[in-house]
């Protein structure tokens, strides 16, 4: 039910032509990744969401990654990259940033928006891991300290 109404957002966000602005924090601890699945998509990916009115992407990847994980970044170590796509007339903006110091919250719970959050080992990803979460992972891993900047 979620998913249809998420879907059916999209597509009438993507009709009327705005632009979204989002961001994302890749949460390591070790050789494991924070990952978080939504009640209304099928797959994995970092926790994250919409920018609000005047807020920084840097302060919306702590923010959403407090509300969708309990897990308080401190410091940002550095940001992986700004990723554009396009759908009819909206544009949605990406940026990914890794987190540099961070604490986990007591008391995670599943809510309506977030059905789990997990740390999973990077050699043992989930199968239904978003593939375009499984691409940063790929660009984070590959060692480049350069900004990335590509279609979503």
């Amino acid at each position: 039910m979620l998913n249809r109404l998420y879907k059916m957002l999209i597509l009438a966000e993507s009709m009327v032509g705005i632009k979204i602005n989002g961001a994302q924090a890749i949460v390591l601890r070790g050789n494991e990744v924070l990952l978080v699945k939504t009640t209304y998509r099928p797959y994995w990916e970092f926790p994250g969401g919409k920018i609000e009115a005047y807020e920084a992407p840097e302060s919306t990847a702590i923010r959403e990654t407090k509300e969708e994980a309990h897990v308080f970044i401190k410091r940002l170590e550095r940001k992986l990259g700004t990723y554009t796509e396009r759908r009819a007339y909206t544009t949605i903006t990406i940026h990914v940033y890794i987190a540099g110091d961070w604490e986990e919250l007591p008391l995670w719970q599943p809510s309506l928006e977030i059905g789990d959050r997990r740390f999973f080992p990077l050699s043992a990803l989930p199968p239904d891991l978003s593939p375009k979460t499984a691409k940063r992972l790929s660009e984070y891993q590959s060692g480049n300290m350069r900004e990335f900047s590509e279609t979503w």
